[in-house]
């Protein structure tokens, strides 16, 4: 897989639909396949991750997706609705705490996307998947119990819920997987299957993640960015911006996956 595979945010700035909230400061960042960024912080990368999605108005410069055959999409001011469309297809979105339909249960929320897109994997076309195996597969690699499959979301915990959403984000396989909050409120048993599971995704993919919890972000990150004064966060040495005992509870976490945090000692 080239290291120019992924994607590129080029001095890219925007309005939200939400709260009119914006960001003004150019952002401009990497993130190539098989790496993990984590955006520290709360409301200004959940902007961030919205507007990607097409979900507001992009003040200035482009997002660019470049495959593995050297071929660019490209988000701008100047997207029309079909090439949002194409663009949209390129995320697997993990929103924090809404998007299952109340009227389908748990099952069919999951099969939905491969139902109505088609079970074709979006890495490789020539993969089809078997749409109940796939969805059973995903359900089980976060441990939400066959028990609630014939559920409604409103009858299901919410950390489940959460799960599903989760899971469901990486139905159709996509190259590029999008998650705001992924641990936010989650028990700490939880935040460890979260963070493993993260971490084996990008063997596939690229990962943009909002990251409230920095311990949780420090622990899983390849890559840390500030939305806030758009610059990155080195990892090598983040003892000089990130309080040390954060540190160590990340490298706990760490500990736990079997994974090694660069920069802890």
């Amino acid at each position: 897989m080239s290291d120019s595979t992924g994607l590129t945010l080029e001095n890219f700035s925007g309005d939200s639909e939400f709260k009119n909230q914006s960001i003004s400061l150019p952002v401009n960042l990497t993130i190539t396949m098989g790496k993990i960024m984590c955006l520290p912080g709360g409301r200004l990368p959940s902007l961030l991750l919205k507007l990607l999605f097409g979900l507001g108005t992009i003040k200035t410069g482009q997002a660019v997706f470049q495959d593995n055959k050297q071929q660019k999409i490209i988000l701008s001011d100047r997207t029309s609705s079909t090439e949002m469309l194409q663009w949209r297809s390129l995320f697997g979105m993990a929103f924090r705490d809404y998007g299952l339909l109340s009227n389908m249960s748990i099952f069919e929320n999951m099969a939905l996307p491969l139902r109505y897109h088609g079970p074709q994997s979006l890495l490789d076309p020539q993969l089809v998947f078997d749409v109940d195996e796939r969805v059973d597969e995903l359900l089980q690699e976060l441990a939400i119990p066959s028990a609630v499959y014939k559920l409604r979301p409103h009858d299901v915990s919410w950390s489940d819920r959460k799960k599903v959403l989760i899971a469901r984000s990486i139905v159709r396989d996509p190259p590029v997987l999008v998650m705001d909050g992924p641990n936010t409120m989650l028990s700490y048993q939880d935040n460890a299957l979260i963070a493993g599971w993260i971490t084996r995704q990008k063997k596939r993919r690229a990962l943009l993640i909002n990251a409230e919890d920095i311990t949780f972000g420090l622990a899983i990150a390849d890559q840390l960015y500030d939305v806030v004064t758009c610059a990155p966060i080195s990892l090598t040495n983040p003892s000089e911006i990130i309080p040390s005992y954060l540190l160590e509870q990340a490298q706990c976490l760490k500990r736990g996956l079997n994974l090694e945090l660069t920069g802890v000692k």
